[in-house]
Formats: structure tokens, sequence, C-alpha cells
């Protein structure tokens, strides 16, 4: 990312405040929702809270920085907890197909879920449907 340099429009006194942990949440608050909500640029980011807030561009970059960090960690967590809950969905989608005796069924959940958590199918082992791009024209 490129790095911007935008003078503070406030003072050396007021930029020597210390800005207070409610000033500073509204701000974060300001670019997560100028990032997330209004899908805006880093670039209008950094100058639109610069502007509104007189802080420079330095201080706003640590905030997306912060900011990016909170959105990753709780992406990891959605995504751990979806794939829990589709491996368990899976799971009982392949008891069911074996209580039926429907095999195939069965074998292609078996798949899905090894292909979830990141195990390929053995060479030579298809698992697919018998039909389409799987099949050897003759």
């Amino acid at each position: 990312m490129p790095k911007l340099s935008i003078p503070s429009k406030r003072s050396a006194a007021e930029r020597a405040r210390k800005a207070s942990t409610e000033e500073t949440q509204e701000r974060r608050q300001y670019v997560e929702r100028l990032l997330i909500k209004e899908c805006r640029c880093y670039t209008s980011v950094v100058t639109m809270t610069c502007d509104k807030y007189g802080v420079g561009s330095s201080t706003v970059e640590l905030d997306l920085k912060i900011i990016r960090k909170k959105l990753a960690e709780a992406l990891d967590i959605d995504r751990r907890e979806y794939a829990a809950q589709t491996l368990h969905r899976l799971d009982s989608l392949t008891e069911q197909a074996m209580d039926r005796g429907q095999l195939s069924a069965a074998v292609g959940s078996m798949a899905l879920a090894n292909k979830l958590v990141g195990i390929d199918s053995p060479a030579g082992i298809n698992t697919g449907n018998g039909r389409g791009r799987n099949k050897r024209s003759t």
C-alpha cells in the first residue's frame, strides 16, 4: 500500500493532546464503516478520516492495521466454525446413506468431507457419478 502523507490540520498543541479511548473507538468505528459498509478505497478512508478527526495519516494507517487484524481473526474463527458444522452435516449424511444402502452417496459425502479438510482422494478412485468430464472418450 502506498504511504500517504497528509498533514494534520490541527495545531501543535491540539496534536500533542492524546485522544481519549472514546474518541479513538469512535474514529476506528468510522474507519471500519468506510472500509466495510461503504467499500471506500484506502486513499479515501485515510483522507476522509484525517479531514474529519484532524489526525495524521499514520494514525489512520494504524487504525486500518488494527481493524484488518480484527477482521482476519473473526473470519478465521467463522471459517473454522463453518468447517466444523459442515463436517458434522456430512458425517450425518454419510451415516444416513450407509443405513439406506446408498453407498455411492456415502462415498460422495466422505469425499466432500475429505476435500473440506484438505485430504484428496487416492489416485485412481473416482468419486464422481460416472458422467461428465471424468468419463474417457473411446
